[in-house]
């Protein structure tokens, strides 16, 4: 599988809440300030699938 687009960080509301859903031992040592999310959004997927007989199978969707 392989995946483009661009990369975007997240709200810090929505970084916070991953922070916090992280186990205590995670989040040992980490300041909230120091923690950020980051997304994929993605604009093209393309799945491959290999053969033997080089018959490969891909499918690729663009959003």
């Amino acid at each position: 599988m392989r995946i483009n687009g661009r990369v975007v960080e997240a709200s810090a509301a929505e970084t916070a809440a991953d922070l916090a859903a992280r186990s205590a031992e995670a989040r040992e040592g980490v300041a909230e300030g120091d923690w950020r999310l980051w997304r994929l959004v993605p604009e093209r997927i393309e799945f491959w699938q290999g053969s033997t007989d080089r018959r490969h199978q891909r499918v690729i969707r663009e959003l």
